[in-house]
């Protein structure tokens, strides 16, 4: 009986070694519509053409968390929205993120993928620290070597928002 964790191996390919292959499978739950955070009835967004968009689309949920989260959405070239994902869950005041995790989503989505990172600050006060300056710099960088862009970082906070691409920053 084979194991469904067990990679399937095409014989002759690379003798001892397994073949694997990974795919991206859409979750059944739609991320910012929970029972204590929801979204407008309707249907979400297929595209945003400024950060404010963005805003309002992801307002809702982050209003009223005690701890730091890191979203990504995916989106083309179009800026059609191909998905999002939460890449990282932190405490009051911190969150680890990690490259890999922001763009993971990124490669899987297709060739023409592009990134806007979002997240929030508990404290209500959207300005950017100065590991939300490193941490932007550094996500920019991994998305030029990669070929992904980072469109935009918005800082959702109980006082509105900051966009970096705004502010000229990206």
């Amino acid at each position: 009986m084979e194991d469904s964790t067990t990679p399937k191996v095409e014989s002759g390919t690379f003798p001892n070694v397994p073949t694997w292959s990974v795919r991206l499978v859409r979750d059944r739950v739609a991320p910012f519509r929970t029972k204590a955070r929801q979204l407008p009835r309707g249907s979400p967004p297929t595209g945003f053409s400024c950060a404010a968009d963005i805003y309002e689309y992801v307002k809702a949920y982050f209003q009223g968390l005690s701890h730091e989260e890191m979203w990504v959405l995916v989106s083309d070239v179009k800026n059609q929205v191909r998905g999002v994902a939460m890449v990282s869950r932190g405490i009051l005041d911190a969150s680890l993120v990690h490259p890999r995790e922001v763009f993971r989503i990124a490669l899987l989505a297709g060739p023409s993928a592009t990134v806007v990172l979002v997240h929030n600050h508990p404290s209500g006060d959207p300005e950017p620290s100065p590991e939300d300056m490193q941490l932007t710099k550094k996500m920019t960088e991994s998305g030029t070597l990669l070929g992904i862009p980072v469109l935009d970082h918005l800082i959702v906070g109980a006082r509105g928002f900051i966009s970096f691409s705004e502010r000229g920053w990206l």
